[in-house]
């Protein structure tokens, strides 16, 4: 139990540290998860992988543009990996049921989060336009 606390500790310390998103999250309250259920793993999990990114946004802010992709998504290499995780987790916790009431409030926060909000559908129509100028252009 207190390798998991210390764990716990140590990362959203590096959360803090890391980038200013990771502060926002932990200033809204959605920081790691207390419980044991596999709802609250995975949102550690989620956490964990933002901080990860936090190393990367310099790189994420510099590819984001105006439609409501996150940077992450145009990014290769261990930025965008790190951002298809995350990806992956939160919609694990949106298709997961519920265990109490910690876990209701980590779906709501995971069905909130921008890469399930704006992502998906921001990204494929940005795709879109991109593949109709390269058509366009040929």
């Amino acid at each position: 139990m207190t390798k998991t606390t210390t764990r716990r500790a140590l990362l959203g310390a590096a959360a803090a540290l890391a980038s200013a998103p990771a502060v926002a999250i932990a200033a809204q309250g959605k920081s790691f998860a207390a419980g044991n259920t596999t709802i609250a793993a995975q949102w550690n999990d989620v956490m964990d992988l933002t901080v990860r990114l936090g190393a990367h946004n310099a790189a994420i802010s510099a590819a984001e543009r105006p439609n409501g992709v996150s940077g992450w998504m145009y990014l290769d290499g261990e930025a965008n990996a790190l951002g298809n995780a995350r990806y992956n987790k939160l919609v694990a916790i949106i298709n997961s049921k519920p265990a109490n009431a910690e876990d209701l409030g980590i779906i709501a926060r995971a069905a909130m989060h921008r890469d399930i909000l704006d992502g998906p559908k921001s990204y494929a129509a940005s795709r879109l336009a991109d593949a109709a100028i390269a058509l366009q252009a040929a």
